[in-house]
């Protein structure tokens, strides 16, 4: 038979082994909670990040639309600035400053022999012809049926095709603009006369 007292202390012995089950099960859980409350603030600060980065692109684009705007704002009044100076150039010359913006609605949009000159001021053939130009241009008046023009390629990027050189001048017909002639001859006053004959009709 066994011993009363045998099984006594094997079931004593046995105590501290559910006991120790029991605290390891409990040490789990508690890490498992730690974990998820570590994963929990993890997830919460990425999202406080994630909306810090995201108020900051905002802005960021807000002030790029504002700078954007403002630049818009300059090219506008810088173009109106310059086709004020022009308008007043051309009451002084009878010679009108062109722009991108003007260049269609006073070249294409005219049933008048159209005369522009594509040209640069820092070009030294553009400075010794631009005096013989402004006394044609005041030699002739709206009734001539003729109008001079200029455009600075230096600022404007040239709207025909084949301004390779300083200057240019070109001329687009009353009857047709797309049929337009450059000038070839020399530039003087009696020759650019015959010039606008030829092709004022």
């Amino acid at each position: 038979c066994r011993s009363p007292l045998a099984a006594s202390d094997k079931a004593a012995n046995a105590l501290p082994q559910w006991s120790d089950e029991e605290s390891q099960q409990q040490e789990s859980d508690e890490q498992e909670q730690e974990w998820m409350e570590e994963q929990d603030e993890g997830e919460e600060e990425e999202e406080e990040e994630e909306d810090e980065d995201s108020g900051e692109l905002n802005e960021l684009l807000l002030q790029l639309d504002e700078l954007e705007s403002s630049l818009d704002d300059d090219m506008d009044d810088q173009q109106d600035e310059e086709e004020e100076e022009a308008s007043a150039e051309a009451e002084s010359t009878n010679i009108k400053r062109l722009t991108p913006r003007t260049f269609r609605p006073t070249v294409v949009n005219n049933n008048k022999l159209v005369l522009v000159l594509f040209y640069m001021p820092t070009c030294p053939h553009c400075q010794n012809f631009m005096p013989t130009y402004n006394r044609l241009g005041r030699m002739l008046s709206e009734m001539d049926g003729v109008l001079l023009t200029k455009m600075d390629i230096s600022q404007y990027e040239p709207p025909v095709d084949g301004v390779d050189s300083v200057p240019t001048l070109v001329a687009f017909p009353p009857s047709d603009k797309s049929r337009a002639v450059e000038y070839q001859g020399d530039r003087t006053l009696a020759d650019l006369r015959r010039f606008i004959a030829q092709h004022k009709e």
